[in-house]
């Protein structure tokens, strides 16, 4: 590969630079002078009066500086000294003064400390005694802020099946996550990068994720294909909050290897790269800003054979949802082909997919892939252990509609026959499993796991695991991509050519790996559920931790660890055991955003008996209240006045509590946490055990001195809150319309409620007609929901239509509008 110097801007990466040994002579009518370098840094030129040398702070550079006499005079005494006053901070000369006859030579030694970055001119003297100077000498060292650690800048050559681009136009930054944090002292934050082609890397979320090592995006190195690139000059950035702008700066040069790129193995193949398009991204002063990201377990992300991204991304899922669930699956997950024994090869074989080694496969279908999957869990017991949806229908593959293969229905919840980004987010926020299928401008695709979503200032991003560089057979016939190329990428969401399919970027800031998302798939599993819903007045949202717990200790990694907003319902599976811990209980961990000052731990279980199963089986409490009471039942928060955090478990007899369901009062005395007013209640923390296995007449629960279930503990941190209002859920109707808008109003959670005040406004420029609508829900039982209606709408341009709906958080969609003809996107 043909190299050239290429000039980016970033401000932290890592460079080692191996420089030849040169030599620099200056000659006076009687002094010769010569520098030569010894080790590290290098010669940028050189004059009569002085060199100049080029170094990297924490880098060590050793300059020889020898003077003689011109012409030479082998008698004639010579002393060289340093003038010590020009020597920087660490900087040695060896021997000072030196001395000789004729000739005389020291060495300067010098390693810049961070922070010593600048222009350093130092002067050496010559004469024939010492500090009796007749001639001098300048050496010049320029110090370059130090290389950041933890990132790897790369240029890729793609080596798919049926194109190769050798030095392309596409950049890659791989950031060690640990290694990088560490560095910049800061755990969390939003990495820029400015280069030549302008603002590269857009606020790139940095962040521990449990399992994942390191963090890519790819850019546009600003350079015309065929280019060799080895080095970068990049100006970096990393700071707690994303900006909304990023600027030029003092640069570094990073050293760029070579990174090979062969994704593919969803329909058709890739016959066509395009170039980079660089695009600067609008991030919105007033967008939300918010990550959810599952952590990464054991065997989740395993290398791909050629052309296998979708039977893996499908093994991937389904080692995930064994190491998170407990799900049996009978095969190993590890590397593998059609015909073996290990998950992939079994999904390969189930796909039908055409395969002769690991370096010579075919693509396959979302037709394929859904009749494999299924095939494959109908073939090992599992085809009532999971729950299957799907949006989109790949490269039209499959019809619209549920999909049936197998005995196994995947539900089809398309909007409008199309992926949505919502919709992958919220599944991926439940920690159900997501794959996506992408579809690129030049033909071909690929099939990727999604690990998470985020949004950043308003623009959206999915993070997707994959494996980037799948085996394949070099120019010399070696076999190469069976150990690198593994990845997770922050891939941002945009709907750039305005058709409604969610388009999909690789990179941060720019439309480089841009495809649209033509198909999403998700796995969930049949597991009892918690649910968790939100609201408290001032207080925009928090962060909800979801344990499982066993006899009453926390279980790790959490059920579900992310934040939350308020009026928003969130849902998640219980899996029946994590490692070789039973889950018989629940704990909520919310803690409220810094300024609401309050922290509040809930857990909700309640036992009944499953005749099919043959034991126990714990179901969230909520639903038995639903079941013998059919109304909401409150009880007081009980906690420290205060405001010291402290600890507290309500016990409750769960057959007193169905004979008394209502607390006699609001408010009650704990004495010695012992509460004489509130029967059926103890306040203690004996440990509570659940067994499963108990006999359908026993209790499947037992404590000393009380036999009962835990139904509530806290740790406050401020006076408690009253109970609040519940609202319903509100989604805007996309796709084309005419004349007017619709909302489907849903009350889920809430009791019956009536009389909810409601309004539709649409917001533009030139909005006639139908800019607000105002309307009343008389009733809206538990369960139910409506379909409300503005008025009638005449514009034209851009709008942003609102709903409101009683007190909750309004709700937003953008809209184009062509008279009476909207399009809601």
């Amino acid at each position: 590969m043909n190299r050239k110097m290429l000039d980016i801007l970033v401000c932290t990466l890592l460079i080692g630079t191996a420089l030849s040994t040169v030599s620099a002579n200056t000659t006076t009518d009687s002094i010769s002078f010569n520098t030569t370098l010894l080790f590290g840094g290098r010669e940028t030129q050189n004059f009569d009066e002085g060199s100049v040398y080029e170094t990297y702070e924490g880098q060590h550079i050793e300059i020889e500086v020898t003077a003689r006499w011109n012409p030479p005079d082998p008698e004639r005494p010579i002393c060289l000294w340093v003038d010590q006053e020009t020597l920087p901070e660490g900087a040695t000369v060896s021997p000072d003064p030196s001395e000789g006859y004729g000739e005389t030579s020291c060495v300067l030694s010098w390693t810049p400390a961070v922070g010593q970055a600048g222009t350093y001119n130092i002067t050496f003297y010559i004469g024939e005694d010492c500090y009796e100077p007749i001639g001098s000498h300048v050496i010049t060292i320029i110090v370059h802020p130090a290389p950041t650690p933890g990132l790897r800048f790369s240029q890729v050559d793609f080596v798919f099946d049926e194109i190769n681009v050798p030095d392309s136009s596409w950049g890659r930054l791989e950031v060690d996550v640990e290694t990088f944090t560490e560095y910049q002292g800061l755990e969390q934050g939003y990495l820029n990068a400015y280069s030549d082609a302008g603002w590269v890397v857009q606020n790139l979320l940095v962040t521990p994720v449990d399992g994942v090592d390191s963090i890519t995006t790819y850019f546009d190195l600003g350079v015309s294909e065929g280019t060799g690139v080895s080095t970068l000059s990049l100006y970096l950035e990393f700071t707690p909050e994303p900006v909304l702008e990023f600027y030029d700066g003092p640069r570094v040069s990073y050293p760029a290897d070579t990174f090979y790129y062969n994704a593919e193995g969803f329909g058709p193949l890739i016959s066509y790269v395009p170039p980079p398009m660089p695009t600067t991204i609008a991030f919105d002063p007033a967008g939300e800003t918010s990550f959810f990201i599952k952590p990464m377990g054991l065997d989740e992300n395993v290398q791909c054979a050629d052309n296998q991204c979708a039977p893996m991304s499908i093994a991937n899922s389904l080692q995930y949802l064994e190491n998170r669930y407990g799900i049996n699956v009978p095969h190993q997950h590890k590397k593998g082909l059609k015909g073996d024994n290990t998950l992939v090869g079994k999904l390969d074989s189930a796909m039908n997919r055409g395969v002769t080694a690991r370096w010579d496969g075919d693509g396959v279908n979302l037709k394929h892939i859904l009749e494999g999957k299924f095939k494959y869990l109908k073939d090992n017991g599992l085809a009532n252990k999971l729950t299957h949806k799907h949006q989109g229908y790949g490269f039209g593959s499959i019809p619209a509609g549920d999909f049936t293969s197998s005995g196994i229905t995947s539900k089809d919840e398309s909007a409008n026959g199309k992926v949505t980004f919502d919709w992958i987010c919220e599944e991926v926020k439940k920690c159900e499993d997501v794959e996506i299928g992408i579809a690129w401008p030049g033909g071909g695709g690929h099939f990727v796991r999604v690990i998470g979503c985020e949004k950043v200032k308003g623009v959206p991003r999915l993070w997707i695991a994959h494996d980037a560089t799948q085996t394949y057979k070099n120019a010399t016939g070696a076999v190469r991509g069976d150990d690198e190329g593994l990845e997770v990428v922050p891939a941002t969401i945009t709907d750039d050519d305005q058709d409604g399919v969610p388009d999909i970027t690789y990179t941060s800031g720019g439309k480089t790996m841009s495809g649209e998302i033509v198909a999403a798939i998700s796995e969930s599993p049949r597991l009892p559920t918690w649910r968790y819903h939100f609201f408290f007045d001032e207080c925009p949202g928090g962060w909800l931790e979801v344990y499982g717990t066993h006899n009453c200790d926390r279980l790790y990694p959490p059920l579900f660890s992310g934040y939350i907003k308020s009026c928003h319902t969130y849902t998640g599976y219980i899996p029946s055991k994590l490692g070789d811990y039973t889950i018989n209980d629940l704990m909520f961990d919310f803690y409220w955003d810094y300024y609401c000052n309050n922290v509040d731990h809930i857990k909700l279980v309640y036992p009944k008996w499953n005749p099919l199963l043959n034991q126990w089986w714990l179901y969230p409490i909520k639903d038995t209240f639903n079941e013998y009471m059919g109304e909401g039942v409150t009880f007081p928060l009980l906690g420290d006045p205060y405001g010291e955090l402290r600890e507290t478990y309500v016990v409750v007899n769960l057959a007193e509590f169905l004979e008394n369901p209502q607390p006699p009062q609001d408010m009650y005395e704990i004495t010695d946490g012992y509460c004489e007013d509130l029967p059926g209640y103890l306040i203690g923390t004996t440990p509570i055990v659940f067994n499963p296995f108990a006999a359908p007449d026993e209790n499947p629960f037992s404590t000393t001195p009380v036999n009962g279930v835990l139904f509530h503990d806290s740790e406050i941190t401020a006076e408690p809150q009253e109970e609040v209002p519940c609202y319903p859920d509100v989604e805007i109707t996309s796709g084309f319309q005419i004349g007017t808008v619709t909302a489907t109003v849903t009350n889920e959670n809430c009791s019956d409620i009536t009389d909810v005040d409601w309004t539709i406004s649409v917001d533009g420029s030139f909005v006639f007609m139908g800019g607000e609508t105002n309307g009343v829900i008389s009733s809206l039982p538990t369960g139910g929901h409506t379909t409300i209606q503005s008025n009638f709408i005449i514009g034209f341009g851009s709008a942003t239509i609102t709903v409101t709906v009683d007190d909750c958080e309004p709700v937003t969609a953008n809209a184009f509008l062509l008279g009476p003809f909207i399009f809601v996107s």
